[in-house]
């Protein structure tokens, strides 16, 4: 397992998992509840990538698989979303109730999954712990089990103008997050999302996010080709 996705991991155990005042709130935050203020955009991804029962998705880094479950309730998959996470022990947190998800051990940068076999992939507050060498192996495993025309939609902690307040936020990421090894910018993602060979790249206004008030990059990536039913649609 890539050393920052195996930090990254355990770094997500000890806050989820945790007894003290930081645990309840990092539960609360990662659960449903807690979605609108963390995600707040996810809740219109329905909408926005024009999802349907009849696409697989799989969500990247997805702890207890608040949202996965959430869009499975919205759209009606008909295969059950899969949820991937490095921790087993955070994967086992997920509730057992209807709507039910795939829950799967495992990390970007190895994907235990077939090619082409997915339509849509989320990568949600995850490559900003991932160092460069791991980043790059994650955009191949994602671009490598997409369907042709498949989409990736990754949003996360973007860094700002001023070297002072990047300190801050990773002071602050480190203290009530994950740390994150990278706050990279939209064009450093869209070069390596390049360099993996995603046909397609558009950086997206994807707002408003509540907390923490530190704002954020999302971009859309594209595999090339056609397929006969109609993949997700970029916003």
């Amino acid at each position: 397992m890539p050393r920052s996705e195996l930090r990254a991991g355990r770094a997500a155990e000890r806050r989820l998992l945790g007894r003290g005042p930081l645990g309840v709130i990092t539960r609360w935050l990662g659960g449903p509840a807690g979605l609108p203020f963390v995600n707040g955009p996810a809740m219109m991804l329905p909408q926005t990538l024009d999802l349907r029962p009849e696409h697989r998705l799989l969500d990247i880094g997805a702890g207890s698989g608040a949202l996965a479950r959430l869009l499975h309730t919205i759209v009606g998959f008909e295969s059950p979303p899969v949820a991937l996470d490095a921790s087993a022990r955070v994967l086992a947190t997920a509730p057992g109730s209807e709507p039910r998800i795939a829950p799967v051990r495992g990390t970007a940068a190895r994907l235990p999954l077939a090619g082409t076999s997915f339509d849509v992939v989320l990568l949600s507050h995850v490559i900003g712990t991932m160092d460069d060498e791991t980043f790059e192996l994650a955009l191949r495993e994602v671009r490598r089990i997409l369907k042709p025309g498949g989409v990736c939609l990754l949003w996360e902690y973007g860094p700002r103008s001023s070297a002072l307040l990047d300190r801050f936020n990773r002071w602050f990421l480190q203290r009530f997050d994950q740390p994150r090894v990278h706050l990279r910018s939209s064009w450093q993602i869209a070069t390596e999302a390049s360099n993996a060979a995603f046909a397609r790249i558009r950086v997206l206004d994807f707002a408003p996010f509540y907390w923490p008030p530190i704002p954020r990059v999302a971009l859309l990536l594209q595999r090339a080709g056609n397929r006969r039913d109609k993949p997700p649609q970029p916003p």
